[in-house]
């Protein structure tokens, strides 16, 4: 019965990797660099738009962070509205608010600023005015399909790369469920990579992006799916990640090495649209919806955990990103270098910070954990190996 359901999963996995060819992704434009975050809001002044809605977060909004970008267009002639209730793990609730809100004060365009939470709801907020159905309808693969209004991101942390990707995790605030959304229209008119905006973060948030980061390269090397392209980008992520976190840690107002977290941040966005993720991302999106776990420290946590079970059937590609990174010695074999690569990969866990346990989880929620994490992975996931559910016990037993 396993490998009947296997069979199938490996099925529908490749029938996205074929979809992937044919879907029609237009990518955004990238800013980069200083002062990329003003080039992209003079960009959106120049576009003919008369009432803009920006989405963030209270705290970007106590800090000021974004008021540069709202005189900017001010002065060209661009009203601008905040909606600033997004919190960690956007609810259905809080996005169907904005959208309310886009359409009650009649805007046609939507920016994003922020990490992960708010750039995800930016994305839902642009699109949803538009459809005739609820959030949790559009969950899965090609369940919008309609284009929204222009979309506009700024990400103030180098971590999700959702600037670049056509995804979007909503969480159902009544079940705490989370729902992943892709579809090629929740890819923004362009972007805005600005080391400026990342040299005030908090270190606990520059770990845990900068991991976040390093898991999506990861894992979208070892998908089944990946490419010569997506093996262009995640090797780069990866190197970049490996040899500039630790500066953006120990020195974080290092333009250089903030401007290359961001970047890898994106390669790493590119390299999963195309390959996908896997069980990592399966899990850790279940202990943020049960326990809040921030995503990235969540990601951390699982990460090793998920590719030692992976091992036997990924070694030749772990040891080809331990090579890319600089781990190992020359002439060690891919057995032995992967293993090595998953040691340092929790050596640079634990130098960041990051926690390798999740200490609210408990037993008694394995069962659903297991099942949303499934729901999640084997239809969506190329993974290298298929866990069946003693295997994810086992995980998360050595996570509690």
């Amino acid at each position: 019965m396993f490998r009947l359901k296997t069979g199938f999963w490996w099925l529908v996995v490749k029938a996205i990797k074929l979809a992937s060819y044919v879907l029609p992704m237009q990518m955004p434009a990238i800013y980069s660099g200083p002062g990329a975050c003003r080039q992209l809001t003079a960009f959106v002044g120049r576009g003919g738009f008369n009432h803009v809605l920006l989405v963030t977060d209270k705290a970007l909004t106590e800090i000021g962070l974004y008021q540069p970008m709202v005189q900017m267009l001010e002065q060209a002639g661009v009203r601008v509205s905040v909606f600033d209730e997004v919190t960690p793990d956007p609810t259905d609730e809080q996005i169907t608010r904005g959208a309310e809100r886009f359409k009650s004060l009649g805007c046609d365009a939507v920016i994003g600023v922020g990490g992960g939470s708010p750039m995800d709801a930016a994305k839902m907020i642009a699109v949803l005015p538009f459809l005739n159905k609820p959030v949790n309808k559009c969950s899965g693969l090609l369940r919008i399909r309609r284009k929204g209004a222009p979309l506009f991101l700024v990400p103030t942390t180098a971590g999700t790369g959702s600037e670049i990707t056509i995804a979007a995790v909503v969480t159902v605030a009544s079940s705490g469920e989370k729902l992943p959304v892709a579809d090629p229209v929740l890819l923004p008119e362009a972007a805005a990579l600005d080391p400026e905006l990342m040299t005030g973060l908090p270190p606990a948030v520059t770990a845990a992006s900068g991991y976040d980061a390093l898991t999506h390269a990861v894992e979208a090397y070892i998908s089944t799916n990946a490419t010569r392209s997506t093996d262009r980008y995640a090797l780069s992520a990866a190197r970049l990640i490996w040899h500039n976190l630790p500066v953006c840690m120990s020195t974080p107002g290092d333009l250089g090495a903030r401007e290359a977290m961001a970047m890898a941040s994106c390669y790493a966005g590119i390299a999963f649209t195309k390959s996908g993720l896997g069980y990592t991302h399966g899990i850790a999106h279940q202990l943020g919806a049960f326990y809040h776990v921030p995503h990235g420290v969540a990601n951390a946590m699982v990460l090793p955990h998920v590719l030692r079970f992976s091992l036997a059937n990924c070694a030749p590609r772990l040891a080809e990103l331990a090579r890319h990174c600089g781990v190992g010695e020359p002439g060690q074999g891919d057995l032995e270098l992967a293993r090595e690569f998953i040691v340092k990969l929790e050596q640079l866990r634990e130098s960041l910070g990051l926690p390798g346990k999740c200490e609210q989880l408990t037993e008694r929620d394995f069962r659903v954990i297991t099942q949303r994490a499934f729901a999640e992975s084997h239809m969506l996931y190329a993974v290298p190996r298929y866990m069946q559910e003693e295997d994810c016990y086992s995980v998360l037993r050595q996570l509690a």
